[in-house]
């Protein structure tokens, strides 16, 4: 059974396996009530990410064809066959920590025995089936109105057209603009700045070295009033999901770092019934400006009020061939390490759709989760009307029996390390009293429905652990 990494929102449930050089890699999205999927449009988004395409991207090469596993409203499942994978290429990685990799962390936390290649779990290959969900998520939305786009802002100081915060006269021209990039092959509304991009990619390249940028993400026609104070605010859901990105190193809404360089007075927007930005007036209340990005207080203003817009600060490539100091942790001894191998100079181009993806997951989960706490409750027990449809209810099962395996994968795991301390301490496999009391205990806890069948339930598993263990 895969073990996935689990995001876990208020409605939504994103989890992902694989590592960049496992035999596949795939997503598993719980909770999205939609079952459309346009296969050939799914196909077209996930070419905007996969490598080995153009001069600024890794040489590798993966179709990234998607396998879909199940569609269903509550549930979806997708994989993607990894087909040129090289293992061998970062043998020598496993006791010369990159620098700026996660090689050195991986061994603080999971021990001298981690042997992921390449980047593993921590590799920008899992962004992929992220994309897969991401780009579900997107159709939901778009069929609810709200678009996401994006464009490259900046790479290696060589700056893009860009969303004026501070004056919203060429706001609709700009989005315009910004709706034709996804169609081109390097994403930029000014394709001189972009051809100047490609320059600073290319000598980057060709030093062996890399490069960084930042993306300008921009959603339109959300609805105002979505999302809430504190825990609940969509800056910080936006956020939680860009940060899941390995690339990200900062996220900024509106104005964001600019803002504490101003007074109240310049940073605020000030409300206005009509403004002249736009060939018609504007009906109700719109901003003059819109510094704070189209959320105030964690809340959505509205699409028809200003849109929401944030930037994401994307690092150099941390694979580099450039020679670079590290250590070696078996002989304690500083060296130096070249990477081989193959990497994008600058991810930045390929990240475009991964953001756009993150942003429509999260937005998906509060605008899914904001209609649950505005919609009336449908019938209970005990009252007139069904209670549930059958699909809605199998759907819930599904979701439950998965949630079940994965928490019976984690148990036959520590079950497992537990035989081998008690092999390595010379204990016995069983432990009667040990059983005895967690039985009574589970028994205490259990729900009255589960109660005539959970003893029956432990005493198989206890009868599993213990296989596992006298076999180790």
């Amino acid at each position: 059974m895969q073990e996935y990494n689990w995001f876990t929102g208020n409605k939504i449930r994103v989890g992902i396996y694989g590592e960049s050089h496992s035999p596949s890699i795939g997503v598993c999205l719980e909770g999205l009530d939609y079952d459309k999927l346009d296969t050939t449009a799914l196909a077209a988004f996930m070419k905007r990410r996969a490598p080995g395409q153009n001069a600024w991207s890794t040489p590798r090469k993966e179709e990234d064809a998607v396998v879909v596993d199940l569609l269903q409203k509550g549930l979806f499942k997708a994989h993607i066959d990894n087909t040129n994978i090289k293992p061998h290429d970062y043998s020598n990685l496993l006791i010369t920590p990159r620098p700026g990799h996660a090689d050195f962390t991986a061994r603080l936390k999971y021990g001298d025995d981690f042997k992921s290649s390449g980047g593993g779990a921590f590799s920008g290959r899992l962004t992929a089936p992220l994309c897969i969900a991401g780009f579900l998520a997107k159709s939901y939305l778009e069929d609810k109105g709200i678009k996401i786009s994006a464009h490259i802002k900046s790479i290696a100081g060589v700056k893009d057209e860009t969303y004026n915060f501070d004056n919203r006269t060429n706001e609709e021209d700009f989005l315009k603009k910004l709706e034709e990039v996804s169609k081109k092959e390097f994403p930029v509304i000014d394709d001189t700045a972009g051809e100047q991009m490609k320059e600073k990619i290319a000598q980057a390249r060709e030093q062996g070295n890399s490069v960084g940028g930042t993306i300008e993400v921009v959603v339109q026609g959300m609805p105002g009033g979505i999302g809430g104070p504190i825990f609940e605010g969509i800056e910080a859901r936006i956020a939680e999901l860009c940060f899941a990105v390995p690339a990200c190193k900062g996220v900024e809404f509106g104005n964001g770092f600019e803002a504490a360089e101003k007074t109240g007075s310049t940073n605020n927007d000030c409300f206005v019934y009509e403004r002249t930005a736009v060939p018609e007036p504007v009906e109700g209340p719109s901003l003059k400006t819109n510094r704070c990005g189209g959320i105030l207080g964690g809340i959505s203003v509205g699409g028809t009020v200003a849109p929401i817009v944030f930037d994401v600060a994307v690092k150099p490539t941390p694979t580099i061939s450039k020679e670079q100091a590290t250590v070696n942790l078996e002989t304690k001894e500083n060296t130096t390490i070249t990477v081989g191998g193959r990497h994008d100079p600058c991810i930045v181009p390929r990240a475009m759709p991964v953001y756009e993806a993150v942003a429509a997951l999260a937005l998906a989960d509060v605008i899914s989760s904001d209609a649950a706490l505005r919609e009336p409750q449908g019938p209970r027990l005990n009252q007139e009307g069904p209670l549930e449809d059958l699909t809605s209810l199998r759907t819930q099962i599904d979701q439950a029996d998965e949630q079940l395996l994965t928490a019976l994968a984690k148990r036959m795991e520590v079950a497992e390390k537990i035989g081998l301390l008690k092999k390595q301490e010379g204990k016995a496999v069983l432990d009667t009293s040990r059983e005895a009391q967690k039985l009574e205990s589970i028994y205490e806890k259990t729900d009255e429905r589960t109660k005539p069948y959970i003893k029956d339930i432990y005493k198989k598993l206890f009868e599993a652990s213990r296989d596992l263990q006298s076999k180790l």
